[in-house]
């Protein structure tokens, strides 16, 4: 019997905190366009688009059939009625920003932005384009409202946990402030 309430002692000791930690880890994904919209920024930054394409396969989605989500490597949003698309592309060549983010806003033009969402390539077709005959500000728009109905539907949890998601995402935080 002494033996059974140890054994019962250990596996709680082990069970219950690993639920609380998976709760924790849950609701921070789930919710983390909520937490991101919430985090203090300049001018320009778009962190719930950040944790959008980092978390695409926890969080809520619009009910419609407008949009369809790839899940498989990084998380791609398709528009369906157009050819947009929104997606990150990795790096791999030591580079100091090795994420970029991909926004495809019809079948002929592809911009590419980095971590601030500055626009650091734009393609039209095959062929580049200079960078400084197109409006950026424009092509922003295009994508705010592109993922404004995803953003849109994001709801506040009933646990709030914004203080361990401000800390859990410091590098975040401090990139959009500066």
């Amino acid at each position: 019997m002494k033996l059974f309430k140890q054994l019962v002692i250990a596996v709680l000791l082990t069970v219950v905190p690993l639920a609380i930690f998976e709760g924790i880890h849950l609701n921070l994904q789930s919710y983390s366009i909520y937490y991101a919209s919430n985090l203090p920024r300049c001018e320009g930054q778009h962190p719930e688009w950040i944790m959008l394409e980092e978390n695409l396969e926890y969080v809520p989605h619009p009910d419609t059939d407008i949009y369809t989500y790839d899940y498989d490597g990084h998380g791609i949003v398709y528009r369906d009625t157009t050819d947009e698309y929104f997606t990150t592309i990795a790096h791999f060549s030591g580079d100091s920003n090795p994420i970029s983010y991909v926004y495809k806003m019809n079948q002929n033009e592809r911009y590419i932005f980095d971590k601030n969402f500055k626009l650091i390539y734009g393609k039209i077709n095959s062929d580049s384009i200079d960078l400084d005959t197109v409006d950026e500000e424009e092509i922003l728009s295009n994508l705010e409202e592109f993922l404004e109905p995803i953003i849109d539907v994001q709801f506040e949890p009933e646990v709030n946990l914004q203080p361990l998601f401000n800390y859990l995402n410091n590098d975040l935080v401090e990139d959009i402030v500066k």
